[in-house]
């Protein structure tokens, strides 16, 4: 009889235990020290902006060349050839993961 009741809290009480938290540990993004929201809308301000000034084509590609290579040097590409023939990738497999459906080299 005494197994019957252990058995019966068990079973009565176990929905406690799996019951979900709602735990948050990110803060809200509408916080005005927030510094992921900050740099998102200075980003999205930013690229909204930036072809604005520009009316006409002629007005782009007089600009274009310099606006290329500051991307370039602002990406630290500088010394990577990205225009012209590039050199071979010397591509060296080191493992595979073979999982159902798709393959990792």
């Amino acid at each position: 009889m005494g197994k019957l009741i252990v058995l019966f809290l068990l079973l009565f009480f176990s929905h406690l235990d799996s019951q979900n938290l709602l735990l948050s540990t990110d803060p809200p993004y509408d916080q005005s020290n927030d510094i992921r929201t900050y740099l998102m809308r200075a980003a999205a301000e930013i690229s909204e902006s930036a072809l604005s000034r520009f009316t006409r084509l002629e007005q782009w590609t007089s600009v274009a060349e310099k606006r290329r290579q500051q991307f370039i040097d602002m990406m630290g590409l500088c010394d990577v050839p990205v225009n012209g023939e590039r050199p071979p990738l010397n591509v060296r497999i080191v493992d595979t993961c073979r999982m159902e459906g798709y393959r990792i080299v």
